[in-house]
């Protein structure tokens, strides 16, 4: 006999109905894309057939439902048991050695992409400087803007004085929040999706995706590090490999050589100032 438990799904992202349960497991482990999956199922005629058809389709990880599952099968329910002992019963997948669950690296870049949708919905309403104000709160509780510029000055920083670090972060800030507040400035159906993370030491990289209005998905990836209780961005991987900072820091270079700290303050602060200067959309 078996003993009693119980299992908590405290969050269902689908319930897919309409088609053959395999196809619909094999559909989503592409979507992810996934190399595993945990599945419950039933011991039914129907549900042993369509974990065969996932395993002829590809995906091996199906093999080890099917060598677990009773060999009973029960007449009658045919293929039509597939879907409901599969799909209605419930179907996890995890993409690629990363984890999709909710963590708090996680929910900080939810929090911020929720912050921009809300923006771009109202955005030209807001207007350039509308979107910028809404925006400076969030970019300011969500990077970890005093560590990025520090990082994107690179060695100059241990030789200007304390007033020029705080000028030079603020006019970093000003100029990342004038940047977001000019990319996303109205929405026409974009989606922004967290799709998975891996811890690496301390660190976590998040990744995520924004789906534009004409279905082209763009990969992005957060390093995230805490800071006291939160969990904040240090670096932006566009493509999921490009580094923002990296990209910045041989921007700056250039200018720090040839202005010094104030030069790039100035240049800095007239970017952000030319990012806001446009019409509302």
């Amino acid at each position: 006999m078996q003993k009693p438990g119980r299992i908590v799904f405290s969050q269902m992202d689908k319930v897919l109905f309409g088609k053959p349960a395999a196809d619909a497991i094999v559909e989503e482990a592409q979507r992810l894309p996934a190399d595993r999956a945990f599945l419950v199922v039933s011991g039914t005629r129907g549900a042993w057939l369509a974990i065969r058809r996932g395993v002829a389709r590809g995906f091996p990880f199906l093999r080890d439902a099917l060598l677990g599952m009773h060999s009973r099968t029960r007449a009658g329910r045919g293929e039509a048991g597939s879907l409901v002992s599969l799909v209605a019963a419930a179907l996890v997948l995890l993409s690629g050695g990363a984890s999709a669950a909710a963590s708090p690296a996680s929910d900080t870049i939810r929090s911020f992409y929720d912050a921009l949708l809300t923006v771009m919905r109202q955005g030209p309403a807001l207007g350039p400087q509308g979107r910028y104000r809404t925006l400076q709160p969030v970019i300011g509780r969500t990077f970890d803007l005093p560590f990025m510029t520090r990082l994107a000055v690179g060695q100059a920083w241990g030789g200007i004085s304390g007033t020029q670090q705080k000028e030079a972060t603020e006019a970093f800030g000003r100029f990342v929040t004038a940047t977001y507040a000019e990319r996303f400035s109205e929405y026409s159906g974009q989606k922004f999706e967290v799709v998975g993370e891996q811890a690496r030491s301390a660190d976590v990289f998040v990744d995520s995706r924004i789906i534009k209005a004409n279905g082209e998905p763009v990969a992005i990836r957060y390093l995230m590090r805490q800071n006291g209780a939160d969990w904040r961005i240090n670096d932006v991987y566009l493509d999921g490999k490009i580094s923002e900072l990296a990209t910045r820091r041989s921007e700056f270079s250039s200018v720090l050589r040839e202005q010094g700290i104030d030069g790039l303050i100035s240049t800095l602060n007239r970017k952000a100032d030319a990012l806001l200067s446009g019409p509302a959309r």
